[in-house]
Parts: structure tokens; sequence; C-alpha cells
């Protein structure tokens, strides 16, 4: 497994001057957070909308990063993504690449204006991005994510729900149609896969306590039991 030193320099100083840029564009206060790098010859590519502040101010955000953190290693949703991925998807391996289109971490309310031209700004780093990692096959993570790549002629081979709580209700309803009572102790697997994660990415020891502490102490909520169900059928039938 890579650490994040190993992306090509060009890459992260596009990706740092494109934050740059934007801030003063469109007078905002992103960051930049580079993103886990796993192997450089994925077979599949993983692509969100942007990083979240996750409700640290921009001082403390900026003192994480600086510590080693990386993008999508914070909340369950997004370990439960990783799991889904290396289990269904890529069979036991961390044989896909993840990222974000817009590469800057900013407030939520701040990322839902001007997404667009924000979103053009980047399209050219995206696709040199996807060249450095010999161009995996794609899956879009949220709609808005799905709807910007297709209209810019990115082919995907599936798209899935977001893992934000604002989807709950769809995530429900999924699993009061597909109940699986196997998944009461999945937090223990879950628990146990973030930390071999963190401890493989050679993560910040204060820092991996501070994630780990808040993640899979207690039973999967319905909600996310069916966003576990819904990405395990996803990425198997992507798979396949």
């Amino acid at each position: 497994m890579k650490d994040e030193s190993s992306i090509q320099p060009l890459l992260r100083k596009l990706c740092e001057d494109r934050v740059n840029q934007d801030n003063s564009q469109f007078g905002i206060c992103s960051i930049y957070l580079p993103n886990p790098v796993f192997t450089d010859t994925p077979e599949y590519c993983l692509i969100a909308m942007e990083p979240s502040l996750g409700g640290m101010s921009p001082e403390m955000f900026h003192e994480w990063v600086n510590r080693g953190f990386l993008n999508f290693l914070y909340s369950e949703g997004d370990f439960i993504l990783h799991y889904c991925a290396y289990t269904f998807l890529c069979n036991g391996s961390f044989g896909y690449h993840i990222t974000d289109i817009s590469k800057g971490a900013m407030k939520t309310e701040v990322a839902n204006s001007q997404r667009t031209k924000r979103y053009g700004n980047w399209l050219g780093i995206l696709k040199q991005e996807l060249m450095f990692f010999k161009c995996p096959r794609r899956i879009a993570i949220g709609s808005h994510a799905r709807d910007f790549l297709t209209k810019n002629n990115f082919s995907l081979v599936s798209s899935v729900i977001h893992y934000s709580q604002n989807n709950s209700a769809r995530f429900r309803d999924y699993y009061a149609k597909h109940p699986d009572q196997t998944l009461t102790t999945i937090h223990i697997k879950l628990r146990e896969f973030a930390t071999g994660l963190l401890n493989d990415l050679n993560y910040d020891s204060s820092l991996k306590h501070s994630i780990l502490k808040k993640l899979f102490n207690n039973e999967l909520s319905i909600w996310k039991k069916g966003l576990f169900l819904m990405y395990m059928d996803r990425f198997s039938a992507a798979r396949s």
C-alpha cells in the first residue's frame, strides 16, 4: 500500500494551485485534502464530489492535514464505503482508487454554491489524475458526481447513492426491503477493518485514536445497515 507522497508531484502541485485559485475566484476558504493511494494501477476509481471540513474549524483542519490526515478516512460512512469496495468490488484487495472531482475541503453550504463552475475548473485535473492511474473503470459516488461525469462524457460502470446522512431515509427503505439479520455484528468487522487500514497507511497514532474512538462502538443503525447492503449489492453487481 502506498502513502500519499508517492503521487506525482505535478498532480499535487496542480491541486494545490487550483484550490488557491478557487479561493480567490469564489471568495471561499477551502483546503487541499490529499486522497489515500493504494496502488498505481487500480481496476476501479470511485469518484465523489468534494471533501468536507467535517465540522472542524479551518485551523484545526489545517493542523490535521499537516499531521497526515487523508480524504475518505474519517466517518463510519467512509469506512463502510472502503470495506464494501475492498470486499465486494475488488474481491478482498485494494484494487481501487478513490477521489473527488474538486479537491478543496470546505463547508457544506459553500460546496453547494457555484458547484458547476468549480467542477469545471477541476475537469482537466481529474482527467490527468485518471491518466496517471492508467484510466481505471469509473464509479460515481452521489448524484452530483454522476451527473457531472456523464455530462462531460466520462463512461461509468456504476453509480451509488452518497453515504451522507441526508440520504438516510433511502437507506432505511433499502434495508426494509432487504433485511439481513447477519449484520448485527458487522460493526466489529468494520472497526477491525478501519484500524487495519489506518495502520497500513502509517497514520499518526494520536490522529488514528481521534478517528477510531468515535467509530463502530455499537451495532449499526438501521440506515447504515441499509447503506452497507446497498453498497454490497451495487459493488457486487459492478464486479460481475
